[in-house]
């Protein structure tokens, strides 16, 4: 489940009375990126903006605005040193905004599948003490009055991440912009053993929609989130056609062949961001002399990475490999986010990015 869709459900949950708590501005070293979201509600909250003093404020602040049954936003500007007891050295700004019934409609919006999609990004706007929020569904095509959000919009065209405009110093005026859609990224999952299930328990704690195939139905587990999707095919390899574009694949069937029948195709017709296959450097190289006897070109095998996981990391605990597994995947996702030149070291692999 998304955080957004966490969010709909509890501010149903607790009569239409939370308040929503969001990192708007964040400059220097802070605990958590700008876009940070946390709901609070009289039953207590979900999500953190960072935690420690920053957080316990937050909080505090947000039950008073719902004990006083206060409607207006309002916005804390924290210096993160001496005065929070942090010392992480940078400077934020907070915004408090308490949600009612009228709130569902833009929290509908953006946890409908169906809506979702069509949405670029969440626009929120405070100026002279007023909040605006404004869903976006075509970026390319806006005509923007406002110019101070001409160099915001260009900077989350580029990075596609929660990007903030400080219009005037103090948190008096600015703007965030953040993605819309559901989820950050897409898994496409082959294989439903121990590893497997180890690895879906870790991916569905992050913003992501797994896709999961696997022959043997009795393997997946009955109490998935709405964001894993179970694909239980006879014929796994023929998923292969359907995968979404820029998906990041992982195949970790029980059948080798079925394995390579996976990668093969894959490597033939599928637009992904990353092919990851479990295994041994042994079984990478047969792997990799095969699919060159069946013509696939050097260059398309060389996108298929394997050995998987962080090398640095021992194990063979289905969960130790589960997360050395996961930490590689994150690794790779925010070098292609970041589309910067770098080697992680201590890992296995180096990723150039031009």
């Amino acid at each position: 489940m998304s955080f957004w869709q966490d969010i709909l459900q509890e501010h149903i949950r607790c009569g239409y009375s939370s308040v929503l708590v969001t990192l708007a501005i964040a400059k220097g070293s802070t605990p958590r990126n700008v876009g940070s979201h946390l709901l609070v509600t009289e039953r207590g909250a979900i999500g953190t903006i960072g935690g420690g003093n920053l957080e316990y404020n937050a909080v505090n602040r947000a039950k008073e605005l719902l004990k006083e049954r206060r409607a207006n936003p309002e916005i804390l500007d924290l210096p993160l040193g001496p005065e929070l007891a942090q010392c992480c050295g940078g400077h934020v700004t907070v915004l408090l905004s308490p949600l009612v019934k009228k709130d569902l409609k833009w929290l509908q919006v953006l946890t409908d599948p169906e809506l979702a999609s069509d949405c670029n990004a969440l626009l929120t706007t405070w100026k002279d003490n007023i909040l605006s929020r404004t869903i976006i569904q075509n970026m390319q095509g806006m005509e923007l009055q406002d110019h101070s959000l001409s160099d915001l919009f260009k900077r989350y065209q580029q990075s596609r991440k929660p990007e903030f405009e400080e219009v005037e110093k103090g948190g008096l005026h600015f703007s965030l912009i953040e993605p819309a859609s559901l989820y950050d990224f897409h898994v496409t999952l082959f294989g439903a053993g121990h590893i497997g299930q180890a690895l879906v328990n870790i991916l569905k704690t992050l913003p992501c929609q797994i896709d999961w195939i696997d022959q043997r139905k009795e393997l997946f587990p009955l109490d998935l989130p709405e964001q894993v999707m179970i694909k239980n095919e006879l014929h796994p390899s023929l998923y292969c056609d359907d995968i979404p574009k820029d998906s990041f694949v992982l195949v970790m069937t029980h059948d080798h062949q079925l394995d390579f029948k996976i990668c093969e195709k894959v490597l033939k017709n599928s637009s992904f961001s990353f092919l990851g296959l479990i295994g041994s450097e042994t079984k990478s190289t047969r792997f990799r002399k095969r699919l060159r006897r069946n013509g696939i070109e050097e260059k398309s095998i060389n996108n298929l990475v394997c050995p998987i996981g962080l090398s640095d990391l021992g194990g063979k605990l289905p969960a130790e490999i589960a997360i050395s597994v996961a930490a590689d995947l994150l690794a790779r996702k925010q070098i292609l986010e970041t589309n910067m030149h770098g080697e992680l070291k201590g890992n296995t692999f180096s990723v150039q990015q031009e």
